[in-house]
């Protein structure tokens, strides 16, 4: 077959298909914008073998692009290579029949592709876009003769593809469903758009509904597989028989000679020829006939289901970007039974002293205490479950993995909240997590925490960036800093403004380093948080200044994360359990510093 386009070079193709179509869901949740590549029209791209275009034994031949209304349409040539070969057999004899493209430099909106460049064309199993199908084969005989396989093309859209080898229009597929009937100008979409919304409702549902029960005795519906559509589906989409199709369109006009011939108006024509060539209720179409208007009960029925915008569930949740880098950049042990040792050289009993020779008095030793401090692990676990039917029946995505995710981030939230402001539940609950083996570093003892705790009548910024300028000097911990900080005390800060009304710091970046940190980082939890054992008053947490690595988390081989799977037969119910054994402290004295203002 040979074509020969305004805009493409004459060419002898093998098949032709769609490579994507415009307005269709991928498999990968994208949806091609109508006219995102129609600047690729009479463009050649190679041809490969599922996108595996690195090995060039690989590259079965070229194709040709070419831009329509609904898509974009490609006609393959393959090579004489060895695989050209054995795929061409492969399209031929229909057992590959799906196409795929690579594009890149793509401009999208969420899941809405406006543009891109298709750098190749893919023969695969099972194609991302449910349109891109072969839909017109060739086979060359050995004297030269072609076959042009109509019967054996897959259609997509239920309309069948009649291909000619020198008529343009009949190689390509009916645009927008507009099927003519070769006695008449109009067109089933004519006359539907002349239809009012009431006569469109009428012709749905009675037709429609003759179709589903299998009342059907017109010749206009006969056809294998053609009970399977409804044929008066609003978008369009109809059965897989052309001549079927030419049928229906001859009914409608019927439907128009009966209206013209017996002065009525189309709601009340195509009643009456439901009820002669349908067998419908005579006197259901009586009483229709008997009203100005035709109502339809339960019309409801008729509305297409409502889709989701995302396949999965929008997640409501709190920024994590600070349990990312905290649990990134602390300490991680292979032991879970943690031993902190310190010794405290700055008292006056390790000063070193002098002596004099003469001097009748000893020489008196240097006095270092050795303290220690032990942490033990405790359990922290996630847990949820799901019925097998569901699982089964939630086809949209894969709700298990889905659900594994969320489990693990809420693990990570809670172990990172319980080091570094305590999981704030009582001390009497029962899901609470012993802040005596995950310690957090609010409430810690004041030998590994430096308290800044101004008065409650400190309420301006700058006096509290001052304060913790001033208790800068106190922290011994190692290198520069991270401030997580609560972000309404951050917006105060960076509000904060001269006396010529210009703001002092223009990027969190300038307010950290008047800070003398590394980094400035928001904790939403913060928000609300008190010292509660700050007697003999409460103080609200402002934000804590710490190195994450003086930060020790402790785990034995075996109690890491793990995840753990069980189904239950009684209750045919799969349960899930995600959970750690781990122990947390700081480890280095003075390595943190705590930023809080007494409560009013």
């Amino acid at each position: 077959m040979k074509v020969n386009y305004s805009k493409m070079p004459e060419i002898k193709f093998d098949f032709g298909g769609f490579a994507t179509k415009y307005g269709v869901e991928c498999a990968d949740g994208r949806t091609i914008k109508t006219g995102a590549f129609q600047h690729q029209d009479a463009t050649k791209v190679p041809m490969v073998w599922h996108h595996l275009r690195k090995d060039p034994g690989n590259i079965l031949g070229h194709a040709w692009l070419e831009h329509r209304d609904d898509g974009v349409y490609a006609y393959g040539v393959f090579n004489n290579s060895e695989n050209g070969k054995k795929t061409k057999l492969l399209v031929q004899s229909q057992d590959i029949d799906s196409l795929s493209i690579f594009a890149n430099n793509l401009v999208q909106q969420q899941s809405l592709v406006h543009s891109g460049v298709i750098r190749e064309l893919s023969l695969v199993v099972s194609g991302a876009n449910p349109g891109a199908k072969i839909d017109n084969l060739t086979l060359e005989h050995a004297d030269g003769t072609e076959d042009t396989l109509e019967d054996e093309a897959i259609i997509f859209g239920g309309l069948e593809i009649i291909v000619h080898e020198d008529e343009k229009e009949d190689l390509m597929p009916p645009k927008n469903n507009e099927l003519t009937h070769s006695d008449d100008e109009r067109t089933v979409k004519d006359v539907l758009e002349s239809m009012t919304d009431e006569q469109k409702d009428v012709t749905y549902a009675l037709i429609g509904q003759a179709l589903e029960e299998g009342d059907v005795e017109h010749d206009a519906f006969e056809g294998e597989g053609f009970m399977k559509h409804n044929v008066f589906n609003r978008e369009g989409t109809v059965g897989p028989e052309q001549s079927n199709l030419k049928t229906l369109n001859g009914v409608f006009n019927d439907i128009l000679h009966l209206a013209q011939t017996r002065n009525m108006n189309l709601s009340d024509a195509v009643l009456v020829h439901a009820s002669e060539t349908l067998n419908l209720d005579s006197e259901l179409v009586h009483d229709a006939l008997e009203h100005d208007s035709v109502s339809i009960t339960n019309v409801g029925y008729l509305f297409p289901d409502a889709r989701p915008v995302r396949k999965t569930p929008d997640i409501v949740r709190l920024d994590q970007t600070w349990v990312k880098i905290w649990l990134n950049e602390t300490n991680h042990l292979p032991f879970s039974r943690v031993k902190s040792m310190y010794t405290d050289i700055s008292v006056e009993e390790a000063r070193a002293r002098g002596w004099i020779t003469e001097s009748e008095t000893a020489k008196a030793d240097m006095v270092l205490s050795i303290l220690k401090r032990t942490t033990e692990p405790q359990t922290v676990y996630v847990r949820s479950d799901l019925y097998r039917d569901d699982i089964i029946d939630i086809t949209d995505f894969y709700v298990v993995a889905w659900m594994k995710a969320i489990q693990r981030e809420k693990l990570d939230e809670e172990i990172a909240r319980a080091a570094l402001i305590s999981d704030g539940r009582g001390a009497a609950h029962a899901d609470k997590i012993d802040e005596a083996k995950i310690r957090p570093i609010l409430g810690d003892s004041s030998v590994y925490v430096e308290y800044v705790t101004m008065e409650a009548a400190v309420t301006d910024s700058l006096d509290i960036i001052e304060a913790i300028i001033s208790a800068r000097r106190n922290y011994k911990g190692t290198g520069r800093p991270t401030l997580f900080i609560e972000p309404g005390v951050l917006t105060d800060m960076l509000l904060v403004k001269d006396t010529t009304d210009r703001y002092i710091f223009n990027t969190e970046a300038e307010l950290a380093a008047k800070l003398r940190v590394s980094r400035i980082v928001e904790v939403d939890l913060m928000t609300g948080v008190q010292r509660e054992d700050a007697e003999p008053f409460t103080a609200d947490l402002f934000g804590i200044m710490v190195n994450p690595s003086d930060y020790s988390y402790g785990a034995d081989k075996g109690g890491q994360l793990g995840m753990f799977d069980d189904f239950d037969i009684d209750f045919n119910k799969y349960k899930y359990l995600m959970e750690t054994r781990a122990s947390g402290a700081l480890t280095r004295p003075k390595s943190a510093m705590v930023i809080e203002r007494k409560t009013a």
